[in-house]
């Protein structure tokens, strides 16, 4: 709702179309930086090997609306991604951000021929879990109902993808996409340095609101002159 509410402010053109998606699908996890800082021990740092299980409940999914005019638009995307530390040293019995690394994308977006491509950048609520030298976070505070979720970190995406109309204003999305993102989460009696760049394979489905117009205004005026 607050996403819809945000694309309503953006400028209304009569030839403009507004775009809803939602999308699921796979990811690959690059091994990245980790750095655990807790009080009183030294800190453990190493490149860390995330595993992502996009179809365990809560699923990995992918939110967006957009508004379209002229092969551009401005959108707003809600992803929903987890990781899992799977590498873990003998001082971690868990690490996870599987409520998940919530990013929240503003996005550019080109259509050319027939693909089309977004450029993203945006801020991570994230929802850790961890239990470090046995002492394990408690999964409360934050920013929302002391649910456990902390705004924390940046973002950026790149995207590549392809519509096709299934029926009518219902469309098939499948997309291609990079993330990059730094976050810092807490633990007991400490912090989580933590950068992810993950690898999407996406599929979903659309629907679209209103027409998007290309009218070639000179071929119409020629058209009027010859009546």
């Amino acid at each position: 709702m607050i996403s819809l509410s945000l694309l309503l402010f953006l400028p209304r053109y009569s030839n403009s179309q507004v775009k809803v998606e939602l999308l699921s699908g796979f990811i690959y996890n690059v091994k990245t930086p980790l750095n655990i800082q807790q009080d009183g021990y030294p800190d453990i740092k190493f490149n860390a090997k995330y595993y992502s299980e996009p179809f365990a409940l809560p699923p990995y999914y992918d939110i967006r609306f957009s508004k379209w005019r002229n092969n551009r638009a401005w959108g707003i995307q809600f992803t929903h991604q987890k990781i899992f530390l799977e590498n873990k040293p003998h001082e971690v019995q868990r690490f996870s951000i599987s409520h998940g690394l919530n990013e929240l994308f503003i996005l550019r977006m080109f259509k050319k021929d027939q693909l089309l491509y977004h450029l993203g950048a945006g801020l991570i609520l994230a929802h850790p879990e961890s239990t470090i030298r046995n002492e394990a976070f408690s999964e409360t505070g934050g920013i929302y109902l002391d649910k456990g979720y902390y705004l924390s970190g940046v973002c950026l995406s790149g995207t590549a993808g392809y519509n096709k109309t299934v029926y009518k204003n219902l469309f098939l999305s499948l997309e291609a996409r990079i993330t990059g993102a730094w976050a810092r989460v807490p633990v007991s009696n400490g912090f989580a340095s933590v950068t992810n760049l993950a690898f999407h394979g996406l599929l979903g489905l659309g629907w679209a609101f209103g027409v998007e117009k290309n009218q070639d205004l000179t071929t119409s005026q020629t058209l009027a002159w010859h009546k």
